[in-house]
Parts: C-alpha cells; structure tokens; sequence
C-alpha cells in the first residue's frame, strides 16, 4: 500500500504497512467493497464480511470485526460512507433467489464492538429492476454509493439493470427511485470492460464553473 499526499505537493508516494495477510486470497476490486471517510479506509470482503481499517496518520491496518448482522445471513455487502456514517448493504437470500436488500448503520466501528441499526430495506419492485430484464442471472454482489443524504446501489455485473436511489431522512431511508444505467445501453467491445459508478456533491461554485465554461450536463443514459 502506498499513499500520496495532495497537499504537500511534492509528487512522491510513500510505502505504508501491507494489507493484512487474510485480504491475500481476495485482493481484487470485484470481491472487495471500500468506503472512505475523512479519518479512515475501511475494506471489507464482500462475501464473509471480514473487514479492516487503514489509519492514513499511523501508516497502519487493524483488523474489526466481521461485517455480519447476527439478525440475518448475507451472501454479499457493500459498505460507504454518507455524512461521516458508515453505511452497508447487504443481499439475502442466495445468488439465483435474492430476497431482499437490507441497510444499515454501522455505529461504535471499533476493533472490539460493533453495532448495527436498520436504515430500512429496499422495496422488492426495486431491487427487480436492480437486477435487471435478465432477472434470471444470479445476482453475485451489489455496489454502494454514498454521497450526502443519498444512496445509490447497482449490481456489480454488467446485467442491464437500474441504479437504485434513496434519501435517508431522520436516519432512515425513504424516497426510493431509480437511475438509468449507462451500463445498459453502452456498446461494449470486450468482454472485461466495466462501468465506475461513483458520486460527489455538486456545490454552487461548480456550477457557475460550468456555465462560465459553457459546459454542458448529460443524462447518465446517453454517455
């Protein structure tokens, strides 16, 4: 692990301490979630839920807890961070028979307690169009985006479906709706080619930027 520091200005990177020695087997960005705050990286396996943090001060990695709810069994989670809170997904069910999509509030994440509060599940006409027209593939593993007061999840495959927003308001999630997915219409040339779907808040500065750069916004569905 190397880190780069953008405010020293200096151009170099500097090595850190490894990953922890159980992330060897999975050390890919498909079997990997990772949510970032202002303090800390956390990484979590998607399918066990074994997790660790990376302190950006100390250089250093420390093993939490597993990422699992004692009040169901996930087959796969996505962690993110929304106004300092981090937040998971999880899928249960199994792959072929998805039967729902819970999130929490992952609270106290500390080396020796965990606790988690249900934000809400999400709607079951919603997590259709998640999967997609190709409902019958399995539905492997799920992405989380957080930025705000918002959450955005989509299927990590490349299988046609939407992208599935909700607002959390008083600690829940409610307002739920969906997003087109460029991914679905986008003509791909190579079987290993993928889509990032990431978020950020959009402030008023960066659109004056935009209208004094005469640049234009397009719709996710169309680039």
């Amino acid at each position: 692990v190397e880190l780069f520091d953008i405010e020293s200005g200096d151009g170099a990177w500097e090595r850190c301490e490894s990953m922890p020695d159980f992330l060897y087997e999975s050390a890919s960005s498909t079997w990997l979630s990772v949510a970032v705050s202002s303090e800390k990286m956390y990484v979590t396996e998607k399918r066990s839920g074994v997790t660790c943090s990376f302190n950006p001060v100390t250089r250093s990695w420390t093993k939490l807890l597993d990422l699992c709810p004692g009040e169901c069994s996930l087959y796969s989670r996505s962690i993110g961070f929304s106004v300092n809170r981090l937040i998971m997904a999880g899928i249960i069910g199994d792959e072929y028979n998805p039967t729902g999509i819970e999130l929490w509030e992952v609270i106290d994440s500390d080396e020796s307690h965990l606790k988690f509060e249900s934000i809400g599940s999400m709607p079951e006409t919603y997590l259709e169009k998640l999967r997609g027209i190709n409902s019958d593939w399995p539905l492997t593993s799920i992405v989380l985006n957080a930025v705000g007061d918002m959450v955005y999840v989509h299927g990590a495959a490349e299988n046609g479906g939407e992208i599935v927003a909700a607002e959390i308001e008083g600690g829940k999630l409610c307002k739920w709706r969906t997003l087109p997915n460029a991914d679905a219409t986008w003509k791909k040339s190579h079987a290993a080619e993928r889509v990032i779907v990431a978020c950020s808040n959009v402030g008023f500065s960066d659109l004056k930027l935009a209208f004094r750069n005469n640049l234009s916004f397009l719709s996710t569905s169309k680039y």
